[in-house]
């Protein structure tokens, strides 16, 4: 797997990088896995079972 200086990010952010025939490059990123997303998204599902 190729790593580009540009896709370094910090904290909770993931960054993916898919390379395409059709549409060129595509970068994508957004908010990962961290403490308060964890226990967001698990509060959610305990809420949706209950």
């Amino acid at each position: 797997m190729k790593r580009h200086s540009s896709l370094a990010v910090s904290s909770t952010t993931n960054v993916v990088q898919i390379e395409t025939t059709a549409a060129g490059t595509l970068t994508v990123s957004g908010r990962g896995a961290g403490g308060s997303e964890t226990a967001s998204a698990v509060l959610m599902d305990l809420n949706r079972i209950a």
